[in-house]
């Protein structure tokens, strides 16, 4: 009986963390002949299977799925085997769990950019062609896994290890790839991300992405209290920090952070995302008040929230 126990727990566990990432991979060269697309379909599949079954060297396996969609447009062949277009990566966490919270997927996306690609030769994912497209597919792949790998970080300690440190160190590598000046030219929005981490300029940013992300798993497993204890150190990241990229993050989080903030009554704080994110403030606004309005049916009739300045809401009826 107990083996059986045993079993069902290591079969309960595995289901839970499987740790499996997968790509899709799509290319589209709407001017491509016959032959040519034929090749590129072969090579879009090939190139697929080899980013699945890849060594991607996870540092935790305690999540259950990453989903990484790859878009190739390509508009013109520029010479042999070398075109221009662009990229889209949508990737991030999924889970077959319900969830109140969705998380959100992080999205990068590079235009006008020339790559090579070897129709001829299969795929290889290991490429130091700085122009390849597997190269620069690498390039982004690993940063979107430390993004990802960062909100996986455990944060119930002060200084916490951010997990995606191994993704970002693998990028400073691709520097010496660099060895032209036209390589550097169509490397520089990369080179510049490259240097930006360098500097640690993003690194509070990258410690609120942990926040949120914990924050929000604790909301869908139903442990709202321990999520309501993420507010104050994102609120303290976001009102201090004019490094954070506010537009993009708002865009990415404004959900996340709404239902965060409405776990906290003090008005402080969602008055202060409604300050700085206009964009979202019907969002937040209803939010706090549905959650504001279960506080206080719950609450004893002389405990509710008393109906003084502190805690009117910026943009309601006053």
């Amino acid at each position: 009986m107990k083996k059986i126990i045993f079993v069902s727990i290591i079969c309960s566990l595995t289901l839970i963390f499987s740790n499996t990432i997968n790509f899709k991979l799509r290319t589209m060269y709407i001017k491509a002949d016959v032959d040519v697309r034929i090749k590129l379909n072969a090579f879009n599949k090939l190139l697929e299977e080899k980013l699945n079954s890849y060594d991607w060297k996870f540092p935790i396996n305690d999540f259950e799925h990453i989903e990484t969609i790859v878009n190739i447009n390509i508009e013109k062949s520029v010479s042999d085997d070398k075109y221009s277009g662009m990229i889209t990566i949508s990737s991030g966490l999924t889970t077959k769990r319900t969830m109140s919270v969705p998380f959100n997927k992080d999205i990068y996306n590079e235009q006008e950019m020339t790559f090579s690609m070897d129709l001829d030769s299969d795929p290889d994912l290991d490429s130091r062609n700085p122009s390849a497209i597997e190269t620069i597919l690498r390039f982004y792949i690993y940063l979107s896994l430390g993004e990802i790998f960062d909100k996986l970080s455990y944060t119930d300690q002060k200084n916490f290890k951010l997990e995606g440190e191994y993704y970002y160190l693998q990028l400073y590598e691709f520097e010496n790839l660099i060895s032209s000046a036209q390589e550097r030219k169509n490397w520089r929005k990369r080179l510049e991300i490259i240097n930006d981490l360098k500097q640690n300029k993003y690194i509070r940013q990258r410690k609120l992405n942990a926040f949120i992300y914990n924050a929000t798993l604790f909301m869908n497993i139903g442990k709202s209290k321990r999520a309501k204890y993420f507010v104050e150190p994102i609120y303290k990241i976001l009102k201090e920090d004019e490094k954070v990229d506010q537009e993009t993050f708002f865009k990415n989080n404004y959900n996340a952070l709404s239902e965060i903030f409405a776990f906290e009554p003090d008005t402080t704080y969602v008055n202060f995302l409604i300050k700085v994110d206009p964009a979202h403030k019907s969002n937040y606004l209803d939010k706090f008040n549905r959650k504001n309005k279960v506080r206080n049916n719950r609450a004893p009739r002389n405990n509710k929230l008393p109906n003084n300045d502190t805690n009117i809401l910026e943009g309601s009826d006053r």
